[in-house]
């Protein structure tokens, strides 16, 4: 079984690689609609998440804190997809002008 971090990195690895295989994909418009619906899914995890951890905080303390870990995951990931999508744009530019 895999600890906690693992997981969480087989998750943000996954989702990042994700990100990649739509940006690179050269349409633009797929693109955007393949990033908005990554977005509408980190915002519903996110959303499960917070609920987990406000619905648990008196009854389980461990299930209310992975709600929460989930949920400043789920931010870290948006930054990180955020990020590299600013970089694949400037590298696009770069090449564009050559």
């Amino acid at each position: 079984m895999l600890s906690p971090k693992s997981r969480n990195l087989r998750l943000s690895a996954f989702i990042i690689s994700d990100v990649m295989r739509v940006v690179l994909s050269g349409d633009p418009m797929n693109t955007l609609s393949q990033l908005l619906e990554i977005a509408s899914r980190l915002d519903h995890l996110g959303g499960c998440a917070e609920w987990i951890a406000r619905e648990t905080v008196h009854t389980d303390n461990a299930i209310s804190q992975t709600g929460t870990l989930i949920s400043v995951l789920t931010e870290d990931i948006r930054e990180k997809i955020t990020n590299l999508v600013s970089e694949l744009e400037q590298i696009a530019g770069m090449e564009g002008s050559h």
